[in-house]
């Protein structure tokens, strides 16, 4: 399949497109790589594809969603809403929300960037996290809210009392009708207050409001104090959008002297800063894995290069007489003890 496309390539691909290519295949650091592939979508009208949200490919997620999303990330941050933001980002850290991360969305490039709403997207989300937490670091968030049934009572401050936080919830769950996420919104009215916090769920045509007859805003005054059990609830909500979106994993796949290609694909991970801690792999992939979890970082750029890599893997280096050698004494082309100390490096 391989020899096939590059012989597709070879004969339909421009003097440019094939100088492209060719360089692409010699270059040796990521950055080099990247660069000649941007190139090659620049001249193959690629880029265009990545600024579009209405051609073929927005059947497979759904752009409307997301830039609502991106819209009620930026209103929070520029209202001082850690309500709403909090509830939009738990639909944000949500496994695949609004199918962002379709395969084919990363393949229609050549260096496998996706749309460019796609990393508008995850800057956003990137903002926001780092927004609430330095919130919650400070100990402050924007507004105090207090139930129209405290407005009677001249005793009680808004956003202080328990009974007035149950009001606002009650208020809240009565409007929302979406039981399935009245915990996370409960959770964050409860303990914060807002103005005119929603949550947009699905396709983004639900909307949540808070309501103008139970409650409105008082004391806007310009911070409110976090105590320590606030800010210990914004650590788990942080902790647990985590556990939803799950941590990135590197899966490397078999066949025998092709798995020579994940060191490159390894090194280049570890030069980016972004190589995951868990690694899993098969048959030639599961040697890289065992070669990248045994070592640190530094051992890694240590070992990582053709010098070394080339004196070690030896494991096939026996001639094929001595193969068939072994298959007659010990019934398999390779004698185990032989790996067995190979692979101790």
């Amino acid at each position: 399949m391989r020899l096939f496309i590059r012989s597709l390539e070879s004969l339909f691909s421009t003097k440019k497109h094939r100088s492209l290519r060719k360089a692409l295949a010699k270059s040796s650091t990521y950055d080099e790589w990247l660069t000649f592939a941007k190139k090659l979508d620049y001249s193959q009208g690629r880029d265009e594809w990545q600024n579009r949200i209405d051609d073929d490919t927005s059947r497979v997620y759904n752009w409307a969603f997301i830039n609502e999303l991106i819209a009620d990330m930026r209103e929070a941050r520029n209202k001082n809403d850690i309500i709403l933001a909090l509830v939009v980002l738990q639909q944000c850290t949500r496994k695949n929300v609004g199918g962002i991360m379709n395969e084919d969305l990363f393949s229609y490039t050549n260096c496998g960037e996706p749309k460019n709403i796609v990393k508008e997207f995850l800057k956003e989300v990137v903002k926001t996290v780092e927004w609430v937490t330095n919130v919650a670091r400070e100990r402050k968030v924007p507004i105090t809210v207090k139930s129209d049934r405290d407005d009677k009572d001249e005793g009680h401050e808004s956003g202080e009392g328990g009974e007035n936080n149950k009001n606002i919830v009650q208020a809240v769950i009565e409007l929302a009708h979406l039981q399935h996420v009245v915990g996370s919104v409960q959770w964050a009215i409860h303990h914060f207050g807002g103005e005119g916090g929603r949550e947009k769920l699905g396709n983004g045509k639900k909307e949540l409001h808070h309501s103008r007859e139970k409650m409105h805003v008082a004391n806007r005054r310009p911070c409110q104090t976090l105590d320590e059990q606030q800010r210990e609830q914004i650590k788990t909500f942080l902790k647990r959008a985590r556990a939803a979106y799950g941590r990135t994993a590197l899966c490397l796949s078999g066949g025998a002297m092709m798995g020579c290609y994940h060191f490159g694909h390894v090194k280049a991970l570890l030069d980016e800063g972004v190589l995951p801690h868990i690694i899993s792999g098969t048959s030639a992939g599961s040697v890289v894995a065992a070669t990248i979890c045994t070592r640190t970082d530094e051992e890694i750029r240590r070992d990582m290069i053709p010098e070394i890599l080339a004196t070690k893997l030896t494991c096939f280096s026996k001639t094929w007489p001595d193969r068939l050698k072994n298959v007659y004494n010990n019934g398999c082309l390779f004698d185990q003890q032989d790996w067995i100390d190979l692979i101790k490096w």
